[in-house]
């Protein structure tokens, strides 16, 4: 098997940044390949990207804009957000589309912030450097007393947790701050993760 891979020398992957804990064991059985994830949708095409170093330098980052596309970090009207600052990434690329067939309000929904821009629904955060970190999609945020909270960070640092297998965060009523995160978790074989230890890791 390993003689199948001699000619390979790129790994492209996208949907989805990598686990960083599975890195090293990539990089150990396939060490002469180089690594890029792509990050986009449909829409826009691929607009952010992940190079080869930055896999170890940062791992749970979708990378920079690509040469060819603009990307920002917008608030609900339209704002460009501080560096640090949860936004909807809006992307202009030569691969964006003209709009929904034969739908306008979708249409005009997504290109709310200009013609040439695309709301993809994925909220981020932009550190100093320019590298986009995903915080989870715009539908799945959860205000829970005037808070936003983000169910994708919660399951990011849930997975961190050596007894940790899976983790789903999610909004659920609450009657007194009208929504509250909670997160299912399925531990891993042996793990010895009590709630209490979860929530205090959390």
């Amino acid at each position: 098997a390993e003689s199948l891979w001699i000619g390979v020398r790129s790994g492209v992957y996208g949907g989805a940044p990598i686990d960083p804990g599975r890195i090293p064991a990539v990089r150990a059985r396939f060490p002469r390949v180089r690594l890029f994830q792509g990050f986009g949708q449909t829409e826009t095409g691929y607009c952010l990207g992940l190079l080869d170093a930055d896999h170890e330098r940062r791992p749970q980052s979708v990378g920079r804009p690509d040469p060819f596309s603009d990307v920002r970090l917008l608030d609900d009207a339209g704002r460009e957000v501080p560096v640090g600052e949860v936004g909807e990434i809006v992307a202009r690329t030569p691969y964006l589309m003209n709009g929904y067939h034969r739908d306008p309000a979708a249409t005009a929904a997504y290109f709310a912030f200009g013609p040439q821009w695309g709301r993809t629904g994925d909220l981020a955060r932009r550190d100093a450097d320019g590298y986009y970190t995903l915080a989870g999609r715009t539908h799945e945020l959860v205000i829970s007393g005037g808070v936003n909270l983000y169910p994708a960070e919660v399951e990011r640092v849930l997975l961190q947790h050596p007894a940790v297998a899976d983790a789903a965060a999610f909004g659920i009523p609450d009657a007194h701050w009208g929504e509250t995160l909670v997160a299912a978790v399925i531990p891993r074989a042996g793990g010895a993760g009590t709630p209490e230890a979860l929530d205090a890791h959390c």
